[in-house]
């Protein structure tokens, strides 16, 4: 690796750092259900304390996911990331799947907007993290180290 700088590589690794950070704060918000837009997606749609809990403990797994992420692109394990991507994937159209439901339009009279915001701000981060790992890929088969 030594003095080689690998620009995809270090971008990656600086979103899975913000991606990591995101979900702490998500967790922080939940746990202690300060309905902040952005870290709290349904923030008008009633809950209850041992539900925001269970999300808290959740978004603090995806953080430490993450913050894992950091560690393998750090150490040259690119293609690991590849998880990270499934899995934003699936994460990212559940959300959209749940923006669909009845029973939330119901909760809410209807007005999802808000909730379609947040949801591509995250598809946005996804496309994000999606191309710069491509791109890092790419970088460690030119410079022949393999994934």
């Amino acid at each position: 690796m030594g003095a080689r700088t690998d620009p995809a590589r270090t971008v990656l690794k600086w979103l899975l750092a913000a991606g990591t950070a995101y979900f702490l704060l998500v967790a922080i918000a939940h746990q202690f259900q300060f309905r902040i837009p952005g870290l709290y997606i349904y923030f008008d749609v009633p809950s209850f304390g041992y539900q925001d809990i269970i999300i808290s403990a959740l978004a603090f797994g995806w953080a430490a996911f993450f913050a894992l992420g950091v560690m393998l692109v750090s150490a040259g394990a690119v293609s690991a990331v590849g998880l990270h991507v499934v899995a934003g994937a699936v994460a990212v159209a559940s959300l959209a799947r749940a923006n669909f439901t009845g029973e939330l339009r119901v909760l809410v009279d209807d007005l999802t907007r808000a909730y379609w915001i947040q949801v591509g701000a995250l598809g946005a981060y996804l496309a994000l993290v999606i191309a710069f790992y491509v791109l890092a890929l790419r970088e460690q088969r030119t410079a022949g180290r393999g994934a």
